[in-house]
C-alpha cells in the first residue's frame, strides 16, 4: 500500500523558513519537554502518602497528581519541603530526609526535582520545582514527628564509650532517637546531659563525634546550659530539629562514674627537687593532667594544691612549666579558690577539661612547705617526709 502524502507537503519550502529553522524549534521542543518547569497547582496536588516504611509517618513520598501516583526526586531536597510535607499529612513537622530510595522505590513517574519550598507552605503546590528526569533509585523518602504534642526528651543514653558514663549522646524526642551537634557545645550543656543520665556531674564535654557516630538525625544545635538545670528541656537553642550538623559533628560527654562527691582523686608534684614542689598534676577520674596556670593561678591555689598534696600550705607558685611540662591533657583552668579550701573540686574554675588556648607551656607549678601531713594520699608523698623546712 503506497503511503499518501498530502500534496501541502510535496511543494518545496518556501518563505521564511529553512532547514535550520526547523531543526532549532525541535531542539526547543525537545530542551522544554525536559528541563523547562510544569507548574502543578495546590488543587492539582490532591494527595499525598509516604510508603515503604514503620508506619504511615515515613517512609518513600509519593504525590497525587492528574490521577495518578508518582515519586519526588532526592535532587536538592531539604528539611524545609520535608516539613511542608509532614504538614499535609497533618504531622507537626520533619524528623529527617532519606535519600537513594531508602525506603524502596515509588511508583509511577518520578514527578518533581529540586522541590524548593521555604517550609512554610501549606502544600508543595505552591513550591517551586522542575519536572527534569530522574531515576527512581533516586527518590526521597521523609521521617515526620508522629504526634502533635511538644518536643520533650523522653531519654537519654551514652554509646560507644567503655562504659554507661561516656560516650556520643543520644537523645530521644517523642520516641525517635538522634543526636546533639557539637557547635558551640560546652562543659555546662555536659553538666545538664549527665545530670539527667543519673550521674553527679560531668568531668569532659567532647565534640567531632570522639566516642563515633550516633544514630537517627541530628536533633540540636546552639545548645546554651547554664549548668544549673535538670533538663535540656530548660535550655536554650536553636530549637528541636533546626540542626544542619552531620554525625560528624556528634557531641559526647565523660560523667563521673559513681557517687562520690570530688572529682579530683589524687595530685603529684613532679620535676622538681622532691616530692614537695614540682609542675601540679591531678588524678581525675582515673586520668592525670594538669593545671593551666596562664591566667588566675595564684597563691590561693597553691595553697589547696599543698594541702591536697598533705602539706601545711605554699610557699611559692609557679606558672609557664617552670619545673618542666606535665602529662596527660590539661584537665583544669583558672582555678579560684579563696586558699580555705581543703580541695581544689571546692574552688571555682573553667570548668574541668575546659582549658582555652592554653598547652603545657603554661602548666602551674607549686613549692610547699615541707611539714608533710599526710592528709591526702597521693603517689608521690607516700614516704617519710623531708625535715621541716620554712
Amino acid at each position: 500500500m503506497q503511503r499518501r502524502i498530502s500534496k501541502d507537503f510535496e511543494q518545496p519550502m518556501t518563505g521564511s523558513y529553512n532547514e535550520f529553522d526547523i531543526r532549532l524549534l525541535l531542539v526547543y521542543c525537545c530542551v522544554s519537554l525536559f528541563y523547562f518547569p510544569r507548574v502543578y497547582t495546590a488543587s492539582v496536588i490532591s494527595e499525598v502518602r509516604l510508603t515503604g516504611g514503620n508506619g504511615p509517618w515515613e517512609g518513600t513520598v509519593e504525590v497525587y497528581v492528574d490521577g495518578s501516583w508518582g515519586s519526588i526526586c532526592d535532587r536538592d531536597f531539604d528539611l524545609s519541603d520535608a516539613r511542608v510535607i509532614c504538614r499535609m499529612l497533618g504531622y507537626k513537622r520533619e524528623i529527617q530526609i532519606w535519600t537513594g530510595a531508602a525506603w524502596g522505590q515509588g511508583t509511577g513517574k518520578s514527578l518533581f526535582t529540586s522541590l524548593s519550598c521555604s517550609g512554610n507552605e501549606r502544600s508543595i503546590g505552591s513550591c517551586g520545582y522542575y519536572t527534569s528526569n530522574c531515576y527512581h533509585s533516586q527518590d526521597v523518602g521523609i521521617s515526620c514527628v508522629r504526634t502533635n504534642r511538644p518536643e520533650t526528651t523522653e531519654g537519654i543514653r551514652l554509646i560507644g564509650g567503655t562504659g554507661p558514663y561516656e560516650g556520643t549522646i543520644e537523645i530521644n524526642i517523642n520516641g525517635v532517637w538522634g543526636t546533639i551537634c557539637d557547635k558551640q557545645f560546652d562543659i555546662n550543656d555536659a553538666m545538664v546531659i549527665c545530670r539527667m543520665a543519673g550521674y553527679t556531674r560531668a568531668i569532659q564535654a567532647f565534640s567531632y563525634a570522639y566516642f563515633g557516630h550516633g544514630n537517627g538525625t541530628s536533633m540540636l544545635t546552639n545548645l546554651h546550659c547554664s549548668g544549673s538545670e535538670d533538663h535540656l528541656d530548660s535550655c536554650g537553642s536553636d530549637g528541636w530539629y533546626a540542626s544542619s550538623c552531620n554525625h560528624d559533628h556528634d557531641a559526647g560527654v565523660a560523667c563521673l562514674s559513681n557517687d562520690r562527691k570530688n572529682i579530683t582523686q589524687g595530685v603529684k608534684l613532679v620535676g622538681g627537687n622532691g616530692p614537695y614542689e614540682g609542675t601540679v598534676e591531678l588524678n581525675v577520674n582515673g586520668q592525670w593532667g594538669t593545671i593551666c596556670g596562664k591566667t588566675d593561678f595564684d597563691i590561693n591555689d597553691a595553697d589547696v594544691i599543698c594541702r591536697m598534696a598533705g602539706y601545711h600550705r605554699a610557699l611559692q607558685f609557679y606558672t609557664f612549666a617552670h619545673f618542666g611540662k606535665g602529662n596527660g591533657s590539661i584537665v583544669l583552668s583558672n582555678p579560684q579558690c579563696s586558699g580555705k579550701e581543703d580541695i581544689i573540686d571546692d574552688c571555682g574554675s573553667n570548668g574541668w577539661y575546659y582549658s582555652g588556648t592554653c598547652t603545657h607551656y603554661y602548666d602551674a607549678g607549686v613549692v610547699c612547705q615541707r611539714n608533710f601531713t599526710g592528709k591526702f594520699t597521693t603517689e608521690d608523698a607516700s614516704g617519710v617526709a623531708p625535715p621541716y623546712d620554712t
